[in-house]
């Protein structure tokens, strides 16, 4: 299994991974297009798939989300009291916008939820795929009647958790879908767990396996969802002069974060005065620890057409942590001026700014 990577996640790569691990251990070939007989098993894990990452289009991890937004919050509001000396730090429009996403993201997923069922879609899930292919109810684990003949609860899941869990799962070549309260895919369609949500919990091998496939999706879509929000979130300019008039604020645009914004009033007004930049035409900059004097890949984004690295440059010798990323909008220099905030080795906040005349990051 593969832990999810937004740069590299593609569907169609997560559907052959399912395919290619199920032909191997369930009796695909029986599943055919109804109508025809052609194999159906790769258009119906693909239907399956696609119903699972649609349903999940707007989900989110509100968890993981929320603890990311505070470290932004809590970097620009520690800023704002440092450069401000804590006056007006309440009514800065970068730190309401973020605290607005940050108290929202409970109510917002919640709404999703509020009248979704797990049960319900997968019944509709099942019922759709058995108008459009022939064999789904013969569809059953390898060996699946000789391993059930005299079955007994929970029998065999301690040797497949000691023997063969860890082979199926690094065979497995897709994102891990697994959580403190779910299975990952390979465990949910193996034939002892299978055998018993069949004979003891009543889900039909055909229910588990919708279910485990249909999850596989849900689970790529909230992770794009979640990659996505940071990567908007790591585009807002935290580094910008305290400011209570949004018509001075850039923001990158997108649905998500104004559905969240908007989903329940916090007495914190959206923006709407605001410029929202369409996020591809923003560019960020690595976030990973970097020493004073080595190159930064700052520029290497296709849609820049500038140098693909430029040079930090402080005024001590201390290593630096690059805690936030920006590039600011010049129509004249028809690209983004690079901003971050650092962290000196004694503790000591600092702003670097990209500048264009010498391809250098200085402080300011």
């Amino acid at each position: 299994m593969k832990k999810f990577n937004a740069n590299t996640f593609n569907k169609d790569s997560e559907i052959s991974a399912i395919v290619n691990f199920l032909v191997d251990r369930w009796n695909m070939d029986v599943v055919t297009l109804k109508g025809t007989s052609n194999n159906g098993v790769m258009e119906f894990v693909e239907k399956v798939y696609n119903a699972g990452f649609d349903a999940a289009s707007k989900w989110i991890d509100r968890y993981a989300l929320n603890s990311h937004l505070y470290d932004v919050y809590t970097i620009r509001r520690r800023l704002l009291l440092k450069n401000e000396n804590g006056e007006f730090v309440h009514n800065d429009v970068v730190l309401m916008y973020l605290y607005n996403i940050m108290m929202n993201i409970s109510d917002y997923v919640d709404s999703i939820f509020h009248d979704w069922d797990y049960s319900d879609f997968i019944n509709l899930v099942q019922k759709d795929c058995k108008v459009k292919f022939n064999g789904l109810t013969k569809l059953k684990p390898n060996t699946y009647k000789e391993f059930t003949k005299d079955y007994s609860a929970f029998s065999g899941m301690e040797e497949y958790a000691d023997s063969q869990q860890q082979i199926d799962e690094d065979e497995f070549d897709a994102v891990d879908s697994g959580t403190a309260s779910s299975f990952s895919f390979p465990v949910q369609i193996s034939l002892p767990h299978v055998a018993y949500d069949d004979i003891h919990q009543g889900r039909h091998p055909l229910y588990t396996l919708i279910c485990a496939i249909a999850t596989q999706g849900m689970v790529g879509a909230q992770k794009s969802n979640d990659a996505e929000l940071k990567h908007l979130i790591s585009l807002i300019d935290i580094l910008q002069e305290h400011t209570d008039d949004s018509s001075r604020c850039v923001f990158p645009k997108s649905d998500l974060i104004e559905a969240i914004i908007r989903c329940r009033p916090t007495g914190v007004p959206f923006p709407e005065n605001a410029t929202f930049v369409d996020p591809d035409k923003m560019i960020i900059c690595s976030s990973d620890e970097i020493d004073v004097e080595c190159d930064l890949e700052l520029l290497q984004q296709e849609n820049t057409g500038k140098a693909d690295k430029v040079l930090a440059k402080l005024k001590n010798d201390h290593s630096v942590v690059i805690h936030n990323k920006w590039l600011e909008q010049s129509n004249e220099l028809g690209y983004k001026v690079t901003c971050a905030v650092v962290e000196y080795n004694d503790n000591k906040l600092a702003k670097l700014r990209f500048n264009p005349e010498t391809d250098s990051m200085e402080t300011y």
